[in-house]
């Protein structure tokens, strides 16, 4: 007999939503022994959402100004090891990783935020940068910060692993079950399928880019989070010759508006994508789109269909030409034409800020909403948070940015 069945049929917990985030939440719910469901409407491993593909850099560098993200860099870290532990999956590879700018007071945010988080450091001018790392072409104005610890997470093992411990602490995982309806009853919420309905005490929402179709299901209020489409390229080595080979990236580039991975998901093909948006309140990110240039948010049901993509089309041209100068300029080993693209979407927040809260009309509903581009790393630790907060107890980090209302829209 399940747990939920020795309680009358109600979950302690129910997350409706199995991607990274979700799948964190789940577990850790379950590790404290709570009844908990986790529901996704795609078949486990699912390329449809945001948290598939082989790599997330996990960075510590956030500017001085983010410190509220920062802050959970480190416990994420742990949570992950320890799930590798767990797990018996390589879920991280480190590799380090380089910050390069132009701009004095992009560098000089990042070396403080590592300072505040007392992580491992090195600042390099474009000289010591170019004798260190000769696989990337750097340009005399050109500072850099070096931080060994940065690694790549394998996003699909990660997921895996986090409901593989889930299933392991008791959860009860329900794939390929889109949820239809969000009721309130009196013992807390119902989530009502197409094969059946379960009850729970508390309803987590963690749904990516389908945040605002779960909302419609509990009013007229949503969250000013535009779903962005992404185009994710890999890139060869530029010629065969082992002079050519030597000059592939070994380290993570992490730059003004690309991010740069050593070849880690298919043999011998960096991956090179654009920076979307700048983090939280820090402008030292510039990121390569603007909530100006009036694109629609996607649809996420049809992400594949062109006429739903035609205002896109010409931002995801632009990022790669753009990607493409990059490559001639910065990445003598790689070719500027990609072999691979894959596709991805982005829930991007107003404010390019998380939301971690209470729905403001049904408090035993917790939200977890735009992740911007930055949250698969902070997964383990936003999972912790949200479980908190259904629980009532206090979050255990500074969220306070992190409300429902900044970004609160009535349709």
């Amino acid at each position: 007999m399940s747990k939920s069945e020795q309680g009358g049929g109600v979950f302690d917990v129910i997350v409706v939503g199995g991607g990274v985030v979700g799948s964190s939440a789940a577990y850790d719910a379950a590790s404290r022994a709570l009844s908990c469901l986790l529901i996704e409407q795609f078949p486990a491993g699912h390329s449809r959402g945001s948290s598939h593909g082989k790599s997330r850099i996990l960075r510590h560098m956030y500017g001085a100004r983010d410190m509220q993200y920062a802050a959970m860099v480190p416990a994420a870290l742990r949570l992950w090891q320890q799930l590798q532990r767990l797990s018996g999956h390589q879920l991280i590879r480190q590799v380090g990783g380089v910050f390069i700018s132009a701009r004095e007071e992009a560098v000089t945010a990042n070396k403080q935020c590592l300072e505040q988080l007392g992580v491992e450091h090195e600042k390099l001018s474009s000289s010591q940068l170019s004798q260190r790392f000769p696989q990337f072409s750097i340009a005399d104005a050109v500072q850099g910060l070096f931080e060994p610890s940065m690694c790549l997470l394998n996003a699909d093992k990660c997921v895996q692993a986090l409901q593989e411990r889930f299933v392991a602490e008791g959860g009860k995982l329900l794939e390929m079950h889109p949820v239809q309806k969000l009721n309130r009853i009196p013992e807390g919420m119902e989530v009502v399928t197409a094969s059946g309905s379960f009850r729970c005490r508390k309803l987590i929402l963690t749904p990516g880019p389908w945040i605002n179709n779960m909302l419609a299901l509990l009013g007229k209020t949503r969250l000013d989070i535009t779903v962005e489409p992404i185009d994710i390229g890999y890139y060869p080595t530029s010629k065969r010759g082992e002079a050519e080979r030597q000059l592939v990236p070994r380290v993570i580039l992490f730059a003004d508006e690309h991010n740069v991975i050593p070849p880690f998901e298919y043999a011998g093909m960096t991956r090179v994508i654009s920076v979307h948006e700048p983090t939280p309140h820090d402008p030292h990110m510039k990121g390569t789109r603007t909530r100006e240039q009036g694109r629609h948010s996607l649809n996420p049901d049809l992400r594949d269909n062109p006429a739903e993509m035609d205002s896109w089309r010409a931002t995801l041209d632009g990022e790669q030409e753009n990607i493409s100068k990059f490559i001639q300029s910065s990445l003598p080993g790689v070719s500027p034409q990609p072999a691979i693209i894959e596709k991805c979407m982005y829930s991007v927040s107003a404010d390019a800020g998380f939301v971690l809260d209470r729905h403001p009309q049904y408090p035993e509903v917790v939200v977890g909403a735009g992740f911007s581009g930055h949250g698969f790393k902070m997964a383990p630790v936003v999972g912790q948070i949200l479980v908190r907060l259904a629980l009532g107890e206090q979050p255990g980090y500074d969220i306070s940015s992190m409300n429902f209302a900044r970004l609160a829209k009535a349709d």
